[in-house]
């Protein structure tokens, strides 16, 4: 997500720099890939606990599968579960898991983009793109800098990874949380999640066989 939002120009200072001067404006098709892997991100981030889940614990859709294992296994496995469960919904409880089930049962993630350009402010998201350039309105008259300026070519629209919002909804009303630092925290929290299942894991199961999930 970091990367989508760096500019072309940035590889290419010179190339940039020559086609900026004949007033062309460097194409910068972030939001083509920012929001496809945002989404990827939710998803995949999401489904750690669900995993380890299947692999150590008890799920509830695979019953028919569970009932089959040895029934020491299973013993294993639902004190696994009764352990794992509460650090489970903890994870659940994140705001970036709640964006997660947004994105996947509603569409598009409760993100927003506010960007400052040079002679504007820019809104946008998921579903409402933020134009890739702009232009001031200038009415010249008489007066040779507003002359000069009505002159400059287009400017393009850059966006910064602090310009993005997560949405939260709260008993209280929507809030705007930074996304790139909720980002970082949903991911660590995910590190000490599988952690935490490593531990529990080696208290319930220890060296005892764990059948796979088919």
């Amino acid at each position: 997500m970091g990367r989508d939002l760096v500019s072309p120009a940035v590889g290419n200072p010179t190339m940039a720099a020559i086609a900026i001067s004949s007033g062309a404006v460097v194409g910068h098709p972030w939001q083509r890939r920012f929001y496809h892997h945002l989404d990827a991100f939710l998803a995949i981030t999401r489904s750690v606990p669900d995993i380890v889940r299947c692999c150590f614990g008890v799920d509830p859709v695979m019953g028919s599968w569970l009932s089959s294992l040895d029934p020491a296994e299973i013993a294993r496995r639902k004190a696994f579960q009764a352990k794992f469960t509460k650090p489970f919904e903890d994870f659940k409880k994140l705001p970036l898991s709640g964006a997660r089930n947004v994105a996947l049962h509603r569409g598009v993630a409760p993100v927003e983009v506010q960007i400052n350009g040079r002679w504007g402010v820019y809104t946008g998201g998921p579903l409402e793109r933020v134009p890739e350039s702009e232009t001031p309105t200038i009415v010249a008259g008489n007066d040779p800098s507003l002359m000069w300026a009505s002159t400059e070519p287009s400017q393009a629209i850059t966006p910064r990874a602090s310009d993005f919002s997560l949405i939260v909804a709260t008993a209280s009303g929507p809030i705007k949380i930074d996304l790139f630092p909720e980002c970082r925290k949903f991911l660590e929290e995910a590190r000490n999640l599988v952690e935490e299942a490593r531990k529990i894991c080696q208290a319930e199961h220890e060296s005892e066989k764990i059948t796979p999930p088919y």
